[in-house]
């Protein structure tokens, strides 16, 4: 997993200060109490490193705890009724040939590539590879390529699947204009005219795989996730930015840390900025401008968008 930098979180939300009159000054008073009372700041234990976002934080300690604990990612694919195929580093580039050019080969597989950065992909019963850089995710973006691959096997495994059918944006239409040799030889510009529609869709597309993934977390995966967080070691926990001092197991389980990533996962402005903080992969001008608060996307491009006028990947 690589991770990448972000932006802090901010709040539009202002505290009222609310004046009673001398009649109600007790039962305001007692209601106030009440309410401090029953309302416990969230502590975020995990420390965001350099200008990365909490939540962005967050999303990288699970991604890492989903996919490097032994035996996890394996049940998550073969939950979606796929394979799970990791390529041994020492011949990835011909494994990764093979895969994409042998349509019989390792059909219906999820498979990773480390070959010079991790990498998910998913190949479906007919032979095709599904690359979620080149329909659904932004090009050398992290932290999602897992969990699309893991998608694409689903809907390619199940005939019956009327919410999930139409729940990621193909962005194919805006970004297959390939150029140069950036990062492992080409790299996949978004086009100057759709580059608002493009980081639309980007920013839908990363939210809503989030989502989806939280439902595909069984109870035997989060078995396996437990017992993983309480064997962490001091390296590890520093690796990440978890605290060190503290237990895994009573003062900060993880099922607490689960929760309050499903909390900073439901809040959308916090993708808007996470994918902003990428765009540099395709749009430096833009990425040097303010991230916008909410999905309103760049600067002086066309903003007479809708997302229920795109079309959906199958």
């Amino acid at each position: 997993m690589t991770s990448s930098s972000s932006f802090p979180l901010r709040s539009n939300k202002k505290s009222r200060i609310i004046r009673s009159s001398s009649s109600s000054k007790s039962r305001s008073r007692s209601k106030s109490r009440s309410r401090s009372k029953s309302k416990t700041p969230t502590i975020h234990r995990i420390v965001p490193s350099g200008d990365e976002s909490v939540y962005e934080a967050y999303h990288s300690v699970l991604s890492w705890i989903l996919c490097t604990t032994p035996g996890v990612y394996g049940m998550l694919a073969n939950a979606c009724l796929a394979e799970y195929y990791p390529i041994p580093k020492r011949r990835g580039k011909e494994e990764i040939m093979r895969l994409k050019t042998d349509p019989t080969y390792k059909v219906n597989t999820i498979f990773c590539n480390e070959t010079i950065e991790t990498h998910y992909y998913y190949k479906d019963r007919n032979g095709k590879v599904w690359d979620p850089y080149e329909t659904v995710q932004l090009f050398q973006s992290h932290g999602n390529c897992f969990a699309f691959a893991l998608y694409f096997a689903y809907t390619h495994t199940h005939t019956m699947i009327p919410k999930e059918s139409s729940l990621l944006l193909d962005v194919s239409e805006c970004c297959l204009e390939t150029k140069g040799n950036k990062i492992g030889g080409y790299y996949l510009a978004v086009k100057r005219t759709k580059k608002q529609k493009a980081y639309q869709m980007y920013v839908h597309n990363d939210f809503k795989i989030i989502q989806w993934l939280l439902t595909r977390l069984t109870p035997g995966v989060l078995e396996r996730c437990t017992r993983e967080w309480e064997s962490l070691s001091p390296h590890e926990r520093a690796e990440r930015d978890i605290p060190q001092g503290i237990s895994l197991t009573t003062d900060y389980p993880f099922s607490v840390f689960l929760d309050q990533f499903r909390g900073l996962a439901a809040h959308i402005e916090n993708t808007y900025r996470m994918t902003w903080d990428q765009l540099t992969n395709w749009d430096e001008e833009a990425a040097r401008g303010v991230p916008p608060v909410q999905n309103s996307g760049i600067p002086h491009a066309n903003q007479d968008i809708r997302i229920q006028d795109f079309r959906y990947v199958v």
